[in-house]
């Protein structure tokens, strides 16, 4: 345990402070006893206090405090597990839980860090000239939204639901006012961390434990988003006044997954190991998943007997590893009811009954109704269920996948086909009627290096990387929903000051101190350093043709390039590239550490034997990236550099990333 951190968390058994935090105080119930009095109160404190969040700092600085925060929670694991297993959560669960969750947020938050800069406007994308000149520029913008983030929790997942629901509310710059439908221990000590370990965080996070969902529906603003982790209906959450449309909505965001099978995958291949790892991994070990969670396999007839039995001994296997089952722990009573509901009505409907475990999760065979596509009942709900339907053809899974779906867009789409074909055709109507798509293809490399049922813990882990890496897109992708987008049509000096970067067209600073001899806080954007010239010979094109291995016939066939659209013969590209950095490039020790890459790279026009070129520096944008325990920090520089030829056409444009070091500490006190 860290004793500078150890404030940050709370101690196991969760005191009144802890719960203080998910539960309105006593003096807030005595004054407003009413629920909609209390939620209006809180809504309306949260929205004063995104304010305050947005002084703060820009979206790469919220995203350097998530990650201290990461740090801070990784090295208070020990506790958090404690208070979950007070909660009656077995270990794999809270790996699955907490570990996968603090990843993707990690992840996401080093993104941001790297690619958003401190500017009052982020550019989503690059700038578009509207001229030949420059004279005229068009950005798209992403600027702060107001609003409230409501974060609806249920009892699965919840670490890692309430981590990713909170660090994109927090990048975004919103306050996020959580709804728990019971109070829960190691929500509660992982709420008080956030509150805590967070500038801020105490004013723009804020919990009600078991609000009617209809009733905090009504309360809320058009900027305000609504981000549900819990199943309508389940009696996590009452949802009496929640409207049709609404209920609808939200359903989708619980439906579970599919796996779609054909008779290319051969039993006992990789790519039937992973297809049974995943699925059994979404009954047993993922027990709290939605989205991600498969409940319905669709396989050829042929092989229905074969995955059966080897979803079985992947159970038996893992339960010898792991007894405790994780579907009967209190957590997961409703279910695990309404589980066994489905089972009994589909049962009632001619399904066929295919598991021998009373205690095991139950497997059930679907048949297909009279006249019909597919399994003629809905897909089974969240708990320890499978259901398999068994097709003849591949024109009867053809017309399942292109029928139409009543019940919504389901959660988890999973296409185990070595077919190139029937991946092509089956993509697209699976990635219309769900969420995520994951196209299955051999081993993968988290999968590849140990037995399944040998190593039931190298595949667990591997469904942990895999469930980080769908965390992290979702939230990725869903960022941008919370803030505000613009397009900003401006010239290139105006435009550059908001972006805080150099447009081309803009006004340059030529230095006389070589740019790359200058520390991260020493240049500024529009610091530009003009290069000597460079004729290009024959010598250096057949040079360069011998180092590369590039003897294409333009650069070395004088009658074949003579006859091409060139007229002669011209230089390998990635000659005048390299070429272009001989001659910007300082080739003593400096604060320059290292290239970081290329983006942008466009080729414009050919340079042939006897052309001069010469290339323009400027510095483009700073990218800060700051490092606590380090001597000196250091930064990312993105330089654009253009290089013409000796008419001052030019023939080269990119923008090249350079990690650039701080000045040291000694050298700034």
């Amino acid at each position: 345990m860290n004793a500078q951190t150890d404030h940050l968390l709370p101690h196991v058994t969760t005191g009144p402070r802890a719960r203080q935090d998910l539960t309105p105080s006593n003096a807030d119930t005595r004054r407003d006893p009413d629920p909609a009095t209390q939620l209006a109160h809180k809504l309306a404190s949260l929205r004063q206090a995104a304010s305050a969040l947005h002084a703060q700092g820009g979206f790469p600085d919220r995203a350097r405090q998530l990650l201290l925060l990461c740090e801070q929670l990784q090295q208070h694991r020990e506790s958090l597990m404690q208070a979950g297993w007070l909660a009656g959560y077995a270990p794999w669960d809270q790996h699955l839980d907490f570990e996968a969750g603090l990843a993707a947020v990690r992840q996401l938050a080093q993104e941001v860090a790297k690619e958003w800069c401190d500017a009052p406007l982020a550019a989503d994308g690059e700038p578009l000239a509207l001229d030949k000149d420059g004279r005229r520029w068009a950005a798209q913008v992403l600027t702060r939204a107001e609003g409230v983030d409501v974060l609806v929790l249920g009892l699965h997942r919840p670490c890692a639901h309430l981590l990713l629901g909170f660090a994109r509310a927090w990048l975004a710059g919103r306050a996020c006012l959580v709804l728990c439908p019971e109070e829960h221990p190691l929500l509660e000590a992982l709420m008080l961390a956030l509150r805590r370990g967070l500038p801020h965080g105490g004013a723009v996070l804020r919990s009600m434990v078991g609000v009617d969902l209809g009733l905090a529906l009504g309360q809320l603003l058009p900027a305000d988003q609504l981000q549900v982790w819990s199943t309508p209906g389940s009696a996590e959450m009452r949802w009496e006044h929640l409207a049709g449309c609404a209920a609808e909505r939200l359903l989708q965001l619980a439906a579970p997954g599919l796996a779609v099978v054909d008779a290319s995958v051969e039993p006992g291949s990789p790519l039937w190991d992973r297809l049974v790892d995943l699925v059994a991994l979404g009954i047993q070990a993922l027990q709290g998943l939605h989205e991600h969670a498969v409940r319905t396999v669709w396989l050829p007839r042929e092989r229905l007997a074969v995955f059966q039995e080897a979803v079985q001994q992947r159970w038996r296997t893992w339960q010898g590893s792991r007894p405790a089952r994780h579907w009967q722990s209190g957590a997961d009573a409703v279910q695990r009811l309404r589980a066994q509901a489905w089972l009994q009505d589909a049962l009632a409907q001619g399904a066929q009954n295919l598991a021998s475990d009373p205690l095991g999760p139950a497997i059930v065979q679907l048949q297909q109704p009279a006249g019909g596509e597919g399994p003629g009942i809905a897909p089974p709900p969240l708990g320890p269920v499978l259901a398999l339907w068994a097709y003849d053809d591949v024109d009867a899974l053809d017309a399942a996948l292109q029928a139409p779906r009543s019940d919504g867009r389901g959660g988890l789409a999973v296409l185990a086909s070595a077919d190139a074909a029937h991946r092509r055709a089956w993509s697209e109507p699976l990635a219309r009627h769900h969420r995520f798509l994951h196209l299955l293809d051999g081993p993968s490399a988290h999968l590849a290096q140990a037995s399944p049922a040998t190593d039931p813990e190298q595949t667990l882990r591997g469904a942990w990387e895999l469930l980080a890496a769908l965390d992290r897109a979702t939230v990725r992708t869903t960022l941008k929903t919370l803030l505000r987008s613009c397009t900003v049509l401006a010239e290139p000096v105006p435009l550059g000051e908001c972006l805080q970067q150099y447009l081309p067209g803009a006004a340059r600073r030529d230095v006389e101190v070589h740019p790359f001899r200058r520390f991260f806080e020493d240049l500024a954007v529009g610091d530009s350093l003009l290069t000597h010239r460079r004729t290009v010979t024959e010598a250096d094109i057949a040079a360069f043709g011998g180092v590369s291995g590039d003897y294409f016939y333009m650069h070395f066939d004088a009658e074949a390039a003579a006859a091409s659209p060139f007229g002669r013969r011209i230089a390998h590209g990635y000659f005048v590239l390299s070429a272009a950095a001989g001659l910007f490039v300082w080739p003593g020790e400096g604060p320059v550490l290292a290239n970081y890459g290329l983006d942008r790279l466009r080729f414009i026009q050919p340079v042939g034997i006897g052309d001069t070129i010469q290339a323009r520096l400027t510095c483009k944008r700073k990218q800060d990236k700051p490092q606590g325990g380090a001597r000196c920090g250091q930064g990312v520089v993105v330089w654009d550099v253009q290089v013409t030829n000796q008419h001052g056409a030019t023939v080269l444009s990119y923008d090249i990333l350079t990690l650039v070091a701080r000045r040291p500490r000694e050298a700034q006190a």
